[in-house]
């Protein structure tokens, strides 16, 4: 005997989200998981511009300095996230990897309206984790900045124009925000 909604249970739980959150500085980040392909020390990357995993070469981004925050210091906790899909890739570092973590559908939400024009590029929206809030790094931003440095990214003011990017990563967190987002603009402000 089948329960009735089981199979539409089922199927929202094969696009479970799941996001990698980090600490870099004094922001909590999450990064969408399924494109993190290796986690590293320092100690096993080196200090070099290029990181080397599995026969791909990895740009090393200064992911504080695209996000406008202060510099990473190095410790023993730092980490490198090696990222990527089948056409990018790209490295980082982290102060600290906190947990994986599968936020509920619900509990993600887009930024609000105040963040016009930068911010919604990088990025896609927040969840509540633990007794602060993670924000979500746009994981086709994070991609297309691996390659360039902090301040050669422009930055486009149209939210219709940076949605396209985002829906093409194929990732359930980024068709999720975009429907919470496009149902927030609907609502009436109180």
């Amino acid at each position: 005997m089948a329960l009735r909604g089981y199979k539409a249970a089922a199927t929202a739980r094969d696009t479970q989200v799941r996001c990698l959150v980090v600490a870099c500085g004094p922001c909590v980040l999450a990064v969408p998981a399924d494109w993190v392909r290796s986690i590293l020390t320092q100690g096993e990357v080196g200090y070099g511009e290029t990181v080397s995993s599995g026969g791909v070469i990895y740009a090393v981004t200064d992911l504080t300095a695209h996000l406008r925050l202060p510099s990473l210091t190095p410790s023993t906790e730092t980490r490198i996230i090696l990222y990527g899909n089948e056409k990018r890739v790209c490295a980082f570092a982290v102060d600290r990897v906190l947990e994986l973590v599968e936020p509920e559908r619900h509990d993600l939400r887009p930024l609000p309206t105040q963040f016009r024009n930068a911010e919604r590029h990088r990025l896609a929206g927040f969840f509540l984790y633990r007794d602060t809030m993670a924000l979500i790094v746009n994981p086709g931003w994070l991609l297309e900045v691996g390659s360039q440095p902090p301040d050669a990214y422009h930055v486009s003011s149209s939210l219709d124009e940076h949605w396209p990017r985002v829906e093409d990563t194929g990732l359930p967190i980024t068709a999720s925000l975009k429907a919470e987002a496009h149902v927030s603009a609907a609502k009436p402000l109180k």
